[in-house]
């Protein structure tokens, strides 16, 4: 019997619900062309009632430059080493619009003509034809690994995740509906700050890690006081100074909701992003790093999916890898496409720390992607 599995996941992990490195522009340019034909016309009124020149003035002191890069993250790393005046300026914008992005493409928003069409030329052809709000495999994930009682994760199951997406939260509302998934599942950094202390000393601990913060997420506790408590995202009426994290909740039916949040957003203090990078150096940053460190420790199988260990991240994955148990054999298996998963494990064992042989790395690939791979030790 296996000890504690950590799963260690990147955007491969939503490939059937959010785009990948290699449609990133294409989704994004398209998006903006939709805006656009908003600002056109095309949506009855709403260039009357939202500031679409505004928005689409923010995008583009930022848009141009960062589809010239290989990631988004790495546009954003570049912004924030350069770190003067207007550098965090588009920073802060990029994350802002970032937030629109994926609440948009993460609701049953009805976009409109030619995007959906778009979407679904990006995902695999096992999901053709559906409307994906999360990729279906979080689904079979939680079904295997959730305790009938708690409708909580095994115990043993622990996820430090370089997603800022909500796939994990929105599937596990999907079988329990009745606790906030950030309280239930244990994540951090999260929408209500919850208190750790607090959380050990009811037996609990931080078990998903989101390393770069969540995309749609703006901490709020004190806004709504009446409704934060019991519920991931408060429930509030369209026409108020809603976030992106309650946008997702009321699933309003067009993208008038999302661009109102974004012309709010636009003079907002940095601080309040809920998408913070990893190397970002703040106190939320170095508790995530010290919170992943621990699961690490307590590592026995280690599950890599959908990660392809890039550069810019270097320096975070090595501190994270070197917390791996160094008195005991740890096994890792590394899910990605059959194409590609031996140049990438290569690429793990060039960062990975050096262990006497008895205590080596087992390394294995897993290339089977229909679902995720659940250790054969458990």
């Amino acid at each position: 019997m296996a000890g504690n599995v950590t799963y260690f996941i990147g955007a491969g992990a939503s490939y059937n619900a959010l785009p990948v490195v290699s449609n990133w522009n294409d989704r994004l340019d398209k998006f903006i062309k939709y805006l656009e034909e908003l600002k056109g016309g095309s949506m009855d009124g709403i260039h009357e009632r939202i500031p679409l020149d505004e928005i689409l003035k923010d995008i583009q002191t930022f848009f141009p430059d960062a589809i010239k890069h290989a990631t988004i993250d790495t546009y954003a790393k570049k912004l924030h080493l350069k770190g003067d005046g207007d550098s965090k300026k588009k920073l802060l914008s990029l994350k802002h619009f970032l937030g629109c992005f994926f609440s948009f493409e993460q609701t049953k928003v009805s976009p409109g003509k030619g995007f959906s069409d778009f979407h679904e030329s990006t995902i695999s052809e096992r999901y053709k034809g559906q409307e994906l709000q999360v990729d279906p495999r979080y689904d079979s994930f939680f079904a295997t690994l959730l305790n009938t009682e708690t409708k909580s994760l095994d115990d043993r199951i622990n996820i430090i995740s370089w997603n800022y997406d909500l796939q994990l939260e929105l599937a596990y509302q999907e079988f329990y509906e009745k606790e906030n998934p950030q309280v239930n599942l244990g994540v951090y950094p999260n929408g209500l700050e919850i208190n750790e202390s607090k959380l050990r000393e009811q037996g609990g601990r931080f078990r998903v890690i989101k390393l770069n913060g969540s995309a749609g997420m703006v901490f709020y506790p004190e806004r709504y006081p009446s409704s934060i408590k019991g519920d991931f995202f408060p429930k509030i009426g369209k026409d108020n100074d809603i976030t992106f994290q309650e946008a997702l909740e009321i699933n309003v039916p067009s993208i008038e909701c999302l661009l109102k949040v974004y012309s709010n957003s636009l003079n907002r203090d940095p601080t309040e992003s809920s998408i913070q990078f990893a190397w970002e150096k703040n106190h939320t940053s170095s508790d995530k790093l010290k919170f992943a460190e621990e699961l690490m420790a307590a590592t026995d199988v280690l599950v890599v999916i959908g990660y392809s260990f890039p550069n810019f991240n270097r320096k975070v994955d090595k501190e994270l890898l070197a917390a791996l148990p160094s008195t005991k054999k740890v096994k890792i298996y590394y899910q990605d496409d059959e194409k590609r998963v031996d140049g990438l494990i290569q690429r793990l064992r060039g960062i990975l720390p050096t262990r006497p042989e008895a205590f080596a790395f087992d390394v294995q690939p897993y290339t089977d992607l229909d679902q995720f791979f659940i250790p054969y030790e458990l």
